[in-house]
């Protein structure tokens, strides 16, 4: 049978991680390269940000681009002991791979190596399929910036040669030249648009957003913001309202259209997927009981939600707890504050499929990637990053299982989600630690009324859903008015 593939991906760092947010979100493996000279001194770093399904070094490790390729130095091999979840694909680089469990990256994952300028991603692309080939793998390296002939040529510098493998057919190229700039949201470059414009590509904005306030801040600057709209063949928008304020700005009216909000598309909506059936039943969640689910918390909401169930839960033996704070690194102090409590209490990681079920009033979710599913198990929610400067946390996910939902003040990270929700009569906000046991409280009070909020929330997702197709399909129309544009793409 065929193996399944895996897939390096680089992209460039600008203050965050990507530039959408979205690539390291759905990668498996991220990997963040760094570039900084300190005291006339320059100096490389690499440091594993997220591995799903493993432990791992978090520490930044210096490395060195030369003649035999790229070399990395661990400072301590604390925290990269990794238990074999599957068969693994050597990085290229034997330093690295041991960081990541003495085997590499898992085969069948998606790595996502970002780095600014010059940090070295090309080298640890290139090195990646050098090493696929030498195993007698097939690989395919996939370039927008430089030819075929310059890569092959760049990396034989730093001894990595390329040449013999595509003459051995292991290893192919695909080199574009991109026929369309999609930028996302409000991204608006000047110079990058009319730099795609020159050398006759398309450009599409998507998922188009432009709050009141930012239109006010670039209505100061609408000849410079005009000239750059004027240049842009598609601009797919999440409502009238947004539509307005790009027209207002100069954008050209028949350029502009309706195609709604990506972030809706693929939410899970059935409580019966399988993955949700199994977590309940590892739970042990009847169907008798209530499921509160605190989900993505921080410092101190745990805390708080916990003194909120104990009040509540005298009254309400019934209702269940579940905690899924938002970073790993803070399972171990949850877990204590849990302990100090005096409740009872498990840990997600303690569920196993061939023991009797435990049934505690708390869950301690300490485990990464099951958010989501763990969301579909729940009758009340309440989305953490809210009480603190976080800024909130999706709540899309609680909102399309039909979770009863709330979340604090605090949630200028998802403010037009929040609007709309709101405006749907589909989630409350609770100000503080009382407002949420008055809200937990509520619910429980009166389960008809709990209920018919999170339906409301969940028809407002689905009333949301299909943007993905509807923006496809105007990107589609767009390439097919410029036959250019399509054998290109093609």
């Amino acid at each position: 049978c065929c193996q399944q593939p895996s897939a390096v991906v680089t992209c460039q760092a600008e203050g965050t991680l990507s530039r959408h947010g979205i690539e390291e979100y759905v990668s498996d493996c991220v990997v963040h390269l760094d570039h900084r000279v300190e005291a006339q001194t320059s100096t490389r770093r690499l440091r594993v940000v997220k591995y799903r399904g493993s432990a791992h070094g978090t520490n930044e490790y210096p490395f060195l681009i030369s003649s035999t390729g790229l070399s990395l130095t661990p400072i301590t091999s604390s925290g990269l002991r990794h238990g074999v979840l599957a068969s693994r694909v050597s990085a290229g680089t034997p330093a690295l791979d041991r960081m990541l469990g003495n085997g590499g990256f898992f085969r069948g994952s998606t790595v996502l190596v970002s780095g600014t300028a010059g940090t070295g991603k090309s080298t640890v692309a290139a090195q990646f399929c050098d090493a696929a080939c030498r195993r007698g793998e097939r690989a395919i390296y996939v370039a927008f910036e430089e030819s075929e002939a310059q890569i092959v040529r760049n990396m034989a510098s730093v001894n990595i040669h390329l040449g013999p493998w595509i003459d051995a057919g292991l290893l192919r190229f695909r080199s574009f030249r991109p026929s369309l700039l999609g930028l996302a949201e409000l991204e608006l470059w000047p110079n990058l648009v009319a730099s795609a414009k020159r050398h006759g590509a398309r450009v599409a904005i998507v998922n188009g957003r432009l709050s009141e306030n930012s239109f006010k801040g670039y209505r100061r600057i609408r000849p410079l913001v005009r000239r750059t709209l004027r240049r842009v063949d598609l601009i797919a928008v999440q409502d009238i309202a947004t539509r307005e304020r790009f027209i207002q700005l100069g954008a050209r009216r028949r350029s502009t259209n309706v195609t709604g909000s990506l972030k809706y598309d693929g939410a899970e909506m059935r409580r019966d997927n399988p993955r949700t059936v199994e977590l309940k039943r590892l739970a042990g969640f009847a169907t008798t009981e209530t499921v509160w689910l605190a989900g993505s918390t921080q410092a101190p909401e745990e805390a708080i939600c916990l003194r909120v169930f104990k009040e509540v839960a005298e009254e309400r033996p019934d209702l269940r707890l579940v905690l899924v704070p938002r970073h790993p690194e803070r399972f171990d102090e949850v877990a204590r504050e849990i302990e100090a409590s005096g409740l009872s209490w498990t840990r997600r990681s303690q569920l196993n499929s061939s023991s009797p079920v435990p049934r505690p009033s708390i869950l301690l979710v300490d485990s990464v990637g099951e958010l989501g599913a763990w969301w579909g198990a729940a009758d009340l929610g309440f989305v953490g990053g809210s009480f603190g400067d976080r800024g909130g946390q999706n709540m899309i996910e609680p909102a399309a299982y039909g979770v009863a939902t709330c979340f604090g003040p605090n949630t200028r990270n998802f403010r037009d989600i929040v609007n709309a929700l709101l405006a749907a009569d589909g989630a409350r906000v609770v100000a503080d630690e009382e407002g949420l046991g008055a809200f937990i409280a509520a619910c429980l009070a009166m389960p008809a009324e709990a209920r018919a909020l999170g339906e409301r929330a969940r028809a407002f997702v689905q009333s949301q859903l299909g943007a993905t197709a509807r923006t496809a399909d105007a990107i589609d129309r767009l390439l097919a008015s410029n036959p250019i544009a399509t054998r290109a793409a093609a």
